[in-house]
């Protein structure tokens, strides 16, 4: 990691008596291995994999699969396994990638069957660890068009050649664990959909999809064996120009090839330029992937007009002057309708049911202050304004209102009481986490516009409980530690797909969604003006990343 990369903690922040921790949440954590004290992400491209069924897709691009429990179900292989898809010119190709044994042989003792299916965004093969298990390869409809190649040796690994039900083109690679002997070359077609390899198999399966014959066969010919375990990102902001990097921590000593999508192509760092290949693969909607071989086993991207002189003022990348004139005519009919405006902020109340709705409210009031002050030049209305916006945010910074916040220390994070009395779509999914950058956003913004306003209210002791708060929204949408103890790191910005995800805890065939582009990037705005207003240069360098 570089000496000035950005995710740096967020500054640390004091117990907060009036947050209460419900540790029991409606929906409990259940499929998930790691320790229960260990912050997990709730709205990553993969949580269908422990959600609802757990048989929703996982779309990581350009594959997507979904885990088939076997059985009778029509829509299921029967088998036990992950089955895999792949959309091309309107044609889905389903295949599965599993065993019988889990469903005979299920158990915790050492010589138990295991298929371990690691997942990142953009990997180039379907990687299946297996031990002590006989490989099931199986195809949907039609079956396999004609018979798997004559087995290709590789070393100590053996490659087939096949086409799927849409009489696609695939590669497999049967690669053996070290000191483990297995024979590759014995399978047994037991009809025109599945094929079963020898039993006791330890060692991996590598399956990818081939579009363009031999020389696409070779560039996975060097790849072959090696699968990525975990990916980090890093960044670095230097004025208007900003740097983020993909690092990945692999199995294998093979080079590592990774499929990026066309807007990493267009921010490629050059000494990566000369990695991109012809292979490539169609997405289901970010247009077409293509593969590219990292460098020491990282990637790492460029981008140049990041909008640093971004300020509470109407604003253009081509904006050459830091205050836009306005003519009188103009300012005399916008001093009228401000002053309508602020006579019905400050008489109507704020919701306090929805975090959402009274974010939104909030922030407008601010906004308006803002152009009240800065560009109508009128500080009574201006201190009127702010006396009841203190007022308002009082009540969430207090944690007071009706809709109060709870930490959740099931799945590790700030949470709305709406969703603990009512449904999973009360105050728009806040407690199952949904759009949670966008809710906490306008309270950030708020605060930021609030410390522009008066910087003296946010020095004053009374007000460090407000601060306090303000840490915790940043760090349930924004977490800039890996290691974070009470949130996961990034929960809602996916520095692969360049967006925030807004889906939270509910399961969908469709995968995440991102809701509102308008709103995720209002949310970055307000990260980077909190920043700002009080001087942390590497929280405004984050928003300004991702604005």
């Amino acid at each position: 990691m570089p000496a000035d990369n950005i995710f740096v903690p967020i500054q640390q922040d004091d117990v907060l008596g009036q947050i209460p921790i419900h540790i029991k949440h409606p929906l409990p954590r259940l499929r998930v291995e790691d320790s229960a004290d260990k912050p997990i992400q709730t709205n990553r491209f993969y949580a269908n994999a422990f959600l609802g069924k757990q048989d929703q897709p996982i779309w990581f691009q350009p594959y997507f699969i979904w885990w088939g429990r076997g059985g009778s179900d029509p829509n299921q292989f029967p088998t036990w396994g992950m089955n895999v898809g792949h959309v091309e010119g309107g044609d889905l190709e389903v295949w599965g990638l599993g065993t019988q044994d889990l469903k005979s042989r299920r158990g915790s003792a050492a010589d138990s069957p295991k298929l371990t299916f690691p997942i990142v965004q953009g990997m180039s093969f379907i990687t299946v660890g297996y031990r002590n298990a006989s490989p099931l390869v199986r195809t949907a409809g039609k079956g396999f068009q004609g018979d798997l190649s004559n087995p290709v040796f590789i070393g100590r690994s053996t490659k087939y050649r096949f086409k799927d039900c849409e009489g696609r083109e695939w590669l497999m690679y049967i690669n053996p664990a070290s000191g483990v002997e297995y024979d590759g070359t014995k399978l047994t077609k037991i009809d025109a959909n599945t094929i079963i390899f020898s039993s006791n198999f330890q060692g991996t399966i590598q399956v990818a999809k081939n579009p363009s014959g031999t020389d696409a066969e070779a560039l996975y010919d060097k790849a072959y064996g090696t699968f990525v375990a975990e990916a980090k990102v890093y960044a670095t902001v230097n004025d208007s120009r900003g740097t983020y990097g993909l690092t990945y921590k692999k199995i294998g000593s093979g080079p590592l090839l990774m499929f990026l999508l066309p807007h990493h192509l267009q921010s490629l760092d050059p000494e990566f330029k000369s990695s991109i290949t012809k292979l490539q693969l169609q997405t289901t909607t970010k247009g077409t992937a293509t593969a590219v071989w990292t460098v020491a086993d990282s990637l790492s991207f460029t981008e140049t007009n990041l909008p640093t002189t971004m300020t509470f003022a109407p604003w253009t990348h081509s904006l050459t002057t830091a205050r836009i004139r306005f003519p009188p005519d103009f300012l005399l009919f916008l001093t009228s309708v401000a002053e309508l405006d602020l006579r019905r902020a400050i008489s109507e109340p704020i919701t306090q049911d929805s975090y959402y709705l009274a974010g939104k409210s909030l922030s407008r009031f601010a906004n308006l202050l803002w152009v009240i002050k800065e560009i109508l030049n009128n500080p009574e209305w201006v201190a009127r304004g702010l006396e009841k916006l203190k007022e308002e945010m009082a009540r969430y910074i207090d944690n007071v209102a009706r809709s109060p916040l709870y930490y959740d220390d099931t799945w590790k994070g700030l949470v709305t009481k709406a969703g603990l009395d009512g449904g999973q779509g009360s105050d728009c999914g806040n407690t199952f986490y949904n759009d949670h950058h966008i809710h906490f956003g306008y309270f950030i913004h708020t605060a930021a516009v609030m410390g522009a306003l008066d910087p003296g209210w946010l020095e004053q002791g009374v007000n460090k409980r407000f601060i306090n708060m303000l840490v915790k929204l940043f760090k349930d949408i924004a977490e800039s530690e890996y290691e974070g103890r009470d949130f996961p790191f990034q929960r809602c910005f996916d520095w692969y797909a360049g967006h925030s995800w807004a889906k939270g805890l509910f399961d969908s065939a469709d995968g995440k969604d991102e809701e509102s582009t308008s709103e995720d990037g209002f949310a970055s705005y307000a990260i980077k003006m909190w920043g700002k207003v009080i001087g942390d240069t590497n929280m405004e360098k984050r928003g300004t990343a991702t604005s």
